[in-house]
C-alpha cells in the first residue's frame, strides 16, 4: 500500500503539532505544577446581558471620548518608574537557575542598581552605550528572538507584550521585563546572562 504524500498545509499542520508536544514536554520537566484556581468564585463567570436584553425603548450607552493620536515616543520625555507586581519567582529555568533569585538580590544589586534609571529619562536610558562597539546598554528584544522556553514562560505568565526590555546592571547580569509608557515591570533576573545567551 502506497503512502499518501502530504500537502504543504499537511506538513505545516504536522510540525505545529510535535513542536507543541516538545513545549508541553519542556513545560511539564521544568515548571512546577499551577495551583488549581476555584473559577467559579471568578468575577469573569457573572452574566453579562445581551443586547437583546435591553428594552427597546432604553438608549445604549455610547462612549463619545475622542480618540486620541498619541505619539508613540512620549515616553521618552518621562522618568523611568519601576514596578514589580509582574515579578516571576516560581519555579527555575532548565539551567538550575532558580527564579526566585530576583528576590535573594534584589536588596543587594537590582535596587541599588534602580536609583539611576529611577532618575534617568527613558530617552536618556536607551541611548546609553558600552564597550568598544558602542553597543546599546538598554534595549527592546522581540519575544520571538527569545528562546523556546522563555516564549512558553512568558505566554504561560500571561504577558501579551511583543517585546521584553533589558537593562544591564554590569558585565553579564540583566533585568528583564516590558514597558507601558514610562513604566517598567521587572519580571526576570538574569544574573549569568543565561536567558539569552552571548
Amino acid at each position: 500500500m502506497a503512502k499518501k504524500k502530504l500537502t504543504r498545509e499537511e506538513k505545516k499542520k504536522l510540525k505545529e503539532e510535535i513542536k507543541r508536544e516538545k513545549l508541553e514536554k519542556l513545560r511539564l520537566k521544568t515548571l512546577p505544577p499551577l495551583p488549581s484556581l476555584d473559577v467559579s468564585l471568578s468575577p469573569i463567570n457573572k452574566e453579562v446581558p445581551s443586547l437583546l436584553d435591553i428594552p427597546k425603548n432604553q438608549e445604549v450607552p455610547v462612549d463619545t471620548t475622542p480618540i486620541t493620536n498619541e505619539n508613540p515616543n512620549v515616553y521618552k520625555s518621562m522618568f523611568v518608574e519601576v514596578y514589580l507586581e509582574s515579578k516571576d519567582i516560581l519555579g527555575k529555568w532548565s539551567w538550575g537557575l532558580e527564579r526566585n533569585q530576583l528576590d535573594v538580590d534584589y536588596d543587594s544589586i537590582i535596587e541599588p542598581y534602580l536609583k539611576h534609571p529611577k532618575s534617568t529619562k527613558w530617552g536618556t536610558l536607551e541611548n546609553e552605550r558600552y564597550g568598544k562597539k558602542s553597543k546599546t546598554k538598554h534595549h527592546h528584544i522581540p519575544v520571538t528572538a527569545l528562546s523556546e522556553e522563555i516564549q512558553l514562560r512568558w505566554q504561560e505568565i500571561k504577558l501579551d507584550y511583543s517585546e521584553v526590555f533589558t537593562f544591564r546592571i554590569s558585565g553579564k547580569q540583566r533585568i528583564f521585563g516590558y514597558r507601558i509608557k514610562n513604566k517598567y515591570f521587572i519580571v526576570w533576573w538574569d544574573p549569568k546572562h543565561e536567558l539569552i545567551p552571548v
